[in-house]
């Protein structure tokens, strides 16, 4: 009779674990994303629970979950843990992550790391990127003033 409880609440452990361990962090459902600068030519996507913003190019799709990053066909697994966005275009063959209190550095990306609000922000873009699109991807990141 006990070896029954116990099989059951391993289920129930189990169960939550898949639900509620993810690579996006809880700050990521308040990500809001619309078209600024200059003719709107860019995406400005901003976190006002982080009181941040993010200035991207045009024609990037992105995830703030890992349903919404399985859609983009990208992988089964994201390559980095405490995502707060994780944008990707076909038209230049780029992908970045923007990742909170970034651990560790994989190759095949390079980083630009700040603190906004006492809280240590990563900019990953993909080495692949040409050095143009990655500087800018990578000066992307400010204080939003909303």
């Amino acid at each position: 009779m006990m070896g029954k409880y116990i099989g059951i609440i391993l289920l129930i452990l189990i169960g939550f674990c898949f639900n509620s361990c993810t690579a996006f962090n809880q700050y990521s459902k308040f990500n809001k994303v619309q078209n600024c600068g200059e003719d709107n030519i860019f995406l400005c996507i901003t976190n006002d629970s982080l009181k941040i913003k993010y200035q991207s190019f045009g024609g990037f799709d992105f995830a703030n979950d890992s349903k919404e990053y399985k859609k983009l066909k990208v992988g089964k697994k994201p390559k980095f843990k405490n995502i707060l966005l994780y944008g990707k275009s076909k038209v230049i063959d780029t992908d970045y992550y923007i990742l909170i209190d970034n651990q560790e550095k994989k190759p095949g990306f390079v980083y630009k790391d700040t603190i906004i609000n006492k809280i240590p922000i990563t900019v990953a873009v993909s080495d692949s990127s040409n050095k143009i699109n990655k500087e800018f991807l990578l000066q992307g990141l400010q204080i939003s003033e909303e």
